[in-house]
């Protein structure tokens, strides 16, 4: 396992995107992606994991996780695990939810 030291909103926040980040540590294709970020999935799929996402193994997995309003209700949760599928639907498969 290799940590590195910078955040992924950084990496892609940056003048030159991630691959410039990413680059310059000279690692990857990496075989995972863990995601615990505290902003909405949407956003964090759409800003976050795609713009990384060419940067995995063929086929290695992503764990994001959804996070909901307090008192959020099943369908509300069904709605975001279903807008993120569509979100990652292009680079991803096999969608589970638990």
């Amino acid at each position: 396992v290799t940590h590195i030291t910078l955040k992924a909103e950084e990496a892609v926040l940056r003048p030159g995107n991630a691959a410039s980040a990413l680059d310059r540590v000279g690692l990857g294709p990496f075989g995972l992606i863990v995601c615990d970020s505290n902003n909405d999935a949407r956003d964090t799929a759409r800003d976050l994991v795609l713009p990384l996402a060419s940067y995995l193994k063929p086929g290695a997995p992503l764990i994001l996780t959804v996070k909901l309003p307090r008192r959020a209700s099943v369908a509300l949760g069904v709605s975001r695990c279903k807008d993120v599928e569509a979100i990652l639907g292009g680079t991803f498969r096999d969608f589970r939810s638990e």
